[in-house]
């Protein structure tokens, strides 16, 4: 098979969490061979995050696909249920899926804003004005680089406690874990962060940026050092 002797052939193979390392080598990829090196983000926020708003409304966004396998709908069943002063962003591609989006504006309520798709400077005013960033996806991501959005806008996390999504936000540090599609848990989750707005405040002081580019590139320079086969010796201009 062409992928097995790609495997074979490699001097290392690069995975971007944990988790996907741990799946490749239960499937049978060289354990041995396989390193763990978080992708970097390509760029950052073109605004500094807004500081807690004055009428202390609590300000959750969610950017990203509009497809079922993302939650959306886990999501906006639970904040249906959430008390007190909170707001509800939604963005992205609604052309995608419509049958979807339309249900989830169906279920939506007054304090749930659909933004539609938004370009990168868009994205990261969007960023700046939340307070925490959702990411309730019920299937399987590989990295999330919504997640990586967030860190390096300053707002916590709260995501499904489901593969990559459980290695990269720390429960209780800088963001919540929520068991995937559990609406009455996502509830109580974004509950408690209207509710205590000192929780909040020590997420928020838990994170920390993501990898930078500069960082990446060291990272995967200093491997490939590692690995490359030793000099030939072969004159120069062969």
């Amino acid at each position: 098979m062409l992928l097995r002797r790609a495997l074979d052939a490699a001097a290392a193979l690069i995975a971007p969490t944990e988790f996907v390392r741990s799946w490749y080598v239960a499937h049978g990829a060289p354990q041995e061979r396989l390193v763990v090196l978080p992708p970097a983000l390509d760029d950052g926020p073109a605004t500094a995050p807004r500081a807690p708003r004055a009428d202390g409304v609590v300000r959750f966004a969610y950017v990203g696909g509009l497809s079922w396998q993302k939650g959306v709908h886990v999501l906006i069943e639970a904040f249906a249920g959430v008390r007190g002063a909170a707001e509800l962003w939604i963005a992205g591609d609604e052309l995608a899926y419509p049958d979807y989006v339309a249900g989830l504006r169906a279920q939506a309520g007054p304090a749930v804003r659909f933004l539609g798709r938004l370009g990168r400077e868009q994205v990261w005013d969007a960023l700046a004005q939340a307070d925490v960033v959702v990411v309730p996806s019920i299937w399987y991501e590989t990295f999330s680089f919504l997640i990586s959005e967030a860190f390096s806008a300053s707002a916590p996390v709260v995501a499904s406690r489901l593969g990559p999504l459980a290695d990269r936000v720390r429960d209780g540090v800088d963001g919540l874990l929520v068991p995937p599609g559990d609406v009455a848990a996502w509830r109580a989750a974004l509950q408690r962060l209207v509710d205590d707005p000192g929780l909040l405040a020590r997420l928020r002081a838990g994170v920390h940026p993501p990898v930078t580019l500069e960082e990446h590139a060291g990272d995967v320079e200093r491997l490939y050092t590692r690995i490359r086969p030793p000099a030939t010796g072969r004159p120069a201009g062969r």
